[in-house]
């Protein structure tokens, strides 16, 4: 009787180690063993209760529901989930915001999700909580350089322009000096930084 109940406390703590850990991808963990305990990692806490989008707009096709309500329907939606399910975990990161474990942290409601920045202890306090789904590493996004080659037109190499540009009379432009050398002509759709 003992040996049973030792096996079954055994697989219950695996149990809960494993489900844990599983909340914590594999990139998060390695970057957790890679860094000091004490420093600051962004992370991204994905909660498992999510709006079911797909049934919401299959209900809002059958009411023939205008784009006015539909917006406003999953908006509400949206925000109504992020709150039901967000505040204890917003509790523990103000608290430990104040006690120096967590540097920053916004949630958001259009995916129930937390970015934050915190330390290895409240990563693995966090992935105690059954509410979360994942918790992931946020990777900082770094931008593309501009490159210059012997392609990028320069004064007046008009003559290797493109059909294109001559019918919208970008050559003329060149043959004025304006070439938009040193202009970057890229964007990255993650808001305006």
């Amino acid at each position: 009787m003992k040996k049973t109940l030792l096996l079954i406390l055994i697989l219950l703590i695996s149990g809960v180690s494993f489900s844990q850990v599983n909340r914590i991808t594999d990139r998060l963990q390695q970057k957790m063993m890679s860094i000091n305990p004490l420093e600051y990692t962004r992370i991204l806490i994905v909660f498992s209760d999510q709006v079911d989008i797909e049934s919401l707009d299959k209900e809002l096709y059958r009411i023939n529901a205008t784009m006015e309500y539909r917006s406003k329907t999953v908006i509400d939606a949206l925000q109504l989930k992020a709150r039901q399910t967000q505040g204890p975990v917003i509790s523990l990161l103000k608290e430990e915001k104040d006690n120096g474990k967590v540097k920053e942290f916004i949630d958001f409601w259009v995916t129930n999700l937390i970015y934050a920045e915190v330390t290895n202890d409240i990563i693995l306090e966090l992935s105690r909580k059954n509410e979360i789904q994942m918790i992931d590493l946020d990777e900082k996004i770094t931008y593309d350089k501009p490159l210059f080659d012997e392609y990028t037109p320069m004064g007046n190499a008009t003559e290797s322009s493109e059909p294109g540009l001559k019918v919208i009379k970008a050559d003329l432009l060149w043959r004025l000096g304006i070439t938009g050398v040193g202009r970057t002509v890229m964007h990255i759709d993650t808001g305006v930084d």
